[in-house]
Parts: C-alpha cells; sequence; structure tokens
C-alpha cells in the first residue's frame, strides 16, 4: 500500500493551503459511491502530485478514477469554516467526505468549490474525488469525448480531439476561514473624480448571518503608502462603495503603477481578509464598443518611434468632446472601416499592434 503522510492544519496558519499530494486508485468497474468500492482498494493506489493527469502513469485510460486524500483537524479546529477549492477536474467529479456526498460538478475547465464542515470531525478525515474522463468510443453515464460537431460530445479545446486526458488537472486549494468570509470584491476605478467602486461579496456557512463591519485600506504596490482607508458597516452578504483616491498614480505602459485594496471583515461570526492588487485606467464606450483612455503624445516622440505610441487613446471621440451618436451597425461598420483606413481622425489614432504594450 502506498504511505502519503495526511495533512495537519497545523503546518501553516495561512488562509489558503494547496493540496498537492493525493493518491489514485483507477476503477475500471465505475463504482459510483465509497461503499461500492473493493474492500482492499486502498492497497492498490498509487501516490500522485496534483496538478496531474493520469495518462501520465496509465496511458489511454479513460472511465473512473479516485483521487484520495486524508485531512487531520482538531477538536479547536471544527468551528472554523473548511473548503476546497478545486481549479479544474477533467471532466465530472463527485466530492465525498468520511462517505458523505458533498457536490458534483461537470465541466473540465471551471473550478468549483465543496463545503466540508458539516462532515467533519476530530481526527482523521477522508476525502475523495470520485472522476469521470469520458471515453472518446463510447458514453460513460451519458458523457462522451470527441470532435465537437457532435451534439452528444462534451466540449473540448482543439488538442481534446486527439487526446483525451482525466483528473485532478489544475491545483487544489484547502481554505479555512471564519463562519462568515470575503468571497470576492469587484474593483471599478474611476477617473473623474480619480476613484473606485468596490462590489464585496460575503460567504456564509449555513444560515449564519454576515453582520459586521468591513475595514478597507488602499496602498500602494510598491512601498505601501496608504492612500486611503475607512470602515463600512456590513449587513448583509454584498454590498459597495466608494473610495476617493486623488493622489492615486495612474498606470499606464511606462508606468505600470500598481494598487493594493485590503479588506477586513469583523463580526461575531469571525474575522477574514483578503487582498487585490489592480491599476487606475480609462475605459469608456463613445460610438464603439470599448475605448482605452491613454494620454497624449508628442509630435517628436511619434517622429522617434515611427509607430503609433501605447499612449495615444483608441477612441472615435470627436475633438469637442461631445458625446458620440446613436449609429445603426451599418454606419457603426462603415465608421470603423473609416478609421482603420486613415489611421487618424478628429485628433485620434486606432493602434495597431507593435511590440511592447500597445
Amino acid at each position: 500500500m502506498s504511505v502519503m503522510p495526511p495533512f495537519s492544519s497545523n503546518d501553516s496558519a495561512v488562509r489558503s493551503q494547496r493540496l498537492d499530494a493525493w493518491q489514485l486508485y483507477f476503477d475500471p468497474s465505475g463504482a459510483t459511491d465509497p461503499a461500492q468500492l473493493p474492500g482492499d482498494w486502498r492497497e492498490h493506489v498509487m501516490d500522485v502530485k496534483v496538478p496531474h493527469v493520469w495518462e501520465q502513469v496509465r496511458p489511454n485510460y479513460d472511465g473512473v478514477g479516485w483521487h484520495r486524500r486524508e485531512l487531520h483537524v482538531t477538536a479547536g479546529e471544527l468551528a472554523e469554516t473548511w473548503r476546497v477549492r478545486f481549479s479544474a477536474v477533467n471532466y465530472r467529479a463527485d466530492v465525498f467526505l468520511n462517505g458523505h456526498f458533498l457536490i458534483r460538478h461537470d465541466g473540465g475547465y471551471t473550478p468549483f468549490v465543496a463545503e466540508l464542515t458539516p462532515h467533519l470531525r476530530e481526527g482523521e478525515n477522508e476525502l475523495l474525488v470520485r472522476v469521470v474522463d469520458a471515453p472518446r468510443e463510447y458514453p460513460v453515464e451519458g458523457l462522451q469525448s470527441s470532435h465537437p460537431l457532435r451534439q452528444t460530445a462534451l466540449p473540448t479545446y482543439k488538442a481534446g480531439w486527439y487526446y483525451s486526458f482525466g483528473g485532478l488537472w489544475q491545483p487544489v486549494h484547502l481554505l479555512r476561514t471564519a463562519k462568515v468570509w470575503i468571497e470576492d470584491a469587484f474593483i471599478q476605478p474611476r477617473l473623474a473624480p480619480r476613484s473606485i467602486r468596490v462590489e464585496y461579496t460575503l460567504g456564509a456557512s449555513g444560515e449564519v448571518r454576515a453582520e459586521g463591519k468591513l475595514n478597507y485600506s488602499v496602498k500602494t504596490s510598491t512601498g505601501g503608502a496608504v492612500l486611503a482607508s475607512g470602515e463600512v458597516p456590513v449587513a448583509a452578504r454584498g454590498g459597495s462603495f466608494d473610495v476617493l483616491l486623488p493622489e492615486a498614480p495612474l498606470w499606464s505602459c511606462d508606468a505600470p503603477n500598481l494598487l493594493t485594496l485590503h479588506l477586513r471583515f469583523t463580526g461575531a461570526a469571525g474575522v477574514d481578509a483578503r487582498s487585490w492588487r489592480f491599476g487606475l485606467r480609462g475605459v469608456h464606450d463613445r460610438w464603439l464598443p470599448v475605448f482605452v483612455e491613454r494620454k497624449p503624445d508628442s509630435p517628436a516622440r511619434r517622429a522617434a518611434s515611427g509607430r503609433v505610441s501605447a499612449h495615444d487613446r483608441v477612441s472615435t471621440g470627436r475633438r469637442d468632446g461631445a458625446e458620440g451618436h446613436s449609429l445603426d451597425p451599418r454606419r457603426r461598420l462603415q465608421s470603423l472601416a473609416h478609421h482603420a483606413a486613415s489611421g487618424e481622425r478628429g485628433g485620434t489614432r486606432f493602434v495597431r499592434r507593435t511590440r511592447g504594450c500597445s
């Protein structure tokens, strides 16, 4: 039997930890539940390091395989929320903890999260992931991998037409948080005035209420100077707030200034903190779908470079700053073709792909 040291949560106090060491058991019988596996199946596993595709150890195998992982939990840690994030599993994944079914996910290219907390126990815990790698020649549980033009086939990228793979082929992370945690934040930059709007989402275990406060700070990524800080009350699992950043540097190709947003939730259900890096850069819609504001460039620089600079702005907005009219699709295409052919109109230019950042 392969020996794999169990994961111990005491190894580190970080919020997210990689789970790289797993065991793999090939199951040609296609058992759908751990109880259906042979009594000695754990004696026939092999050690694998995730990310991993099982064709590395058993070429041309299609069908069902089981990934196994042990987690050691102390009594005090049972008060936390334990989740596992799978970045990608190909193709179908059924997750079990201590024999209990947790979640099913179909799709070999999208992440998903399984919460372990309800079935977690003190001591050793067995985490299993049943994976179905659909064959090309015949279906397994109604799944078949082949050319995407076949209506019954799974969606796959071009290389998948010729080569099928299965397993935990992207990283797996263990997430340990309080009963309420910061799930995500969407940062929307604004230039007039210079600021950001933060739309945050909190996660909560079961029926726990997300109530408390959210402290924020924005710092420069280089040097860590604090540009803004504050606190907002939290009474729901989502919300938004604005942060003025009058002194924040803008991002550009020549000066790729990045900022860091730090969020810290504090409430009766616990404490959680996360950070995101971002840059301030204007994007707007005038006549064409999307345009990126670029700062004015000098004639000398344009003459020296012999190309459209990364500092030009992509826009068909008029020189007088008026809003673009509503154009029907045909006129939009005609306008686009005219600008692309002329290269310059109304004091603005299209940017063609060149070396470097453009």
